[in-house]
């Protein structure tokens, strides 16, 4: 068995510029659908309510076709995901384990770690999608510290 090194990134000198992520606007419903996967998420799980209910405005929504590779094993990663409409695949070495579906959430080390990913995640369907960057999160985070 093979030990892997991971790692994440320092943010960078905050005091040169704002701490906050960008902000994009959601429905109402969007919103509950992407505070409901997080409070699920172990990595989330831990937050209030409030808190999660502030870190759902930097989710982006983002569309894919059906066969698009949203993620690709090996690949360091720097985005969460929370699935809104449509299916994604996980493959392991190309055999398909597991299919994700509305409201499932995937891709959360990338927040913590820059490590490989350990699967890949192709959209079964069309795929409506919203995604945190690792930078977005690190933001997030720092500015409940500073809260």
């Amino acid at each position: 068995r093979h030990l892997k090194v991971v790692f994440a990134q320092p943010l960078g000198d905050l005091s040169m510029g704002s701490v906050h992520a960008k902000n994009y606007p959601k429905s109402a419903e969007d919103g509950a659908l992407i505070e409901a996967a997080l409070k699920e998420n172990l990595v989330f799980s831990g937050l209030t309510s409030s808190k999660r209910a502030s870190l759902v405005s930097t989710f982006e929504d983002v569309r894919v076709k059906h066969g698009t590779k949203i993620i690709e094993q090996g690949d360091v990663g720097d985005y969460f995901y929370v699935l809104a409409e449509g299916e994604v695949d996980f493959q392991i070495d190309g055999k398909v384990v597991g299919t994700a579906s509305k409201g499932s959430s995937f891709g959360e080390l990338a927040l913590l770690y820059q490590a490989p990913r350990a699967a890949t995640c192709v959209a079964k369907t069309q795929c409506g999608l919203f995604r945190l960057d690792q930078e977005a999160f690190k933001r997030f985070l720092a500015q409940q510290m500073k809260d």
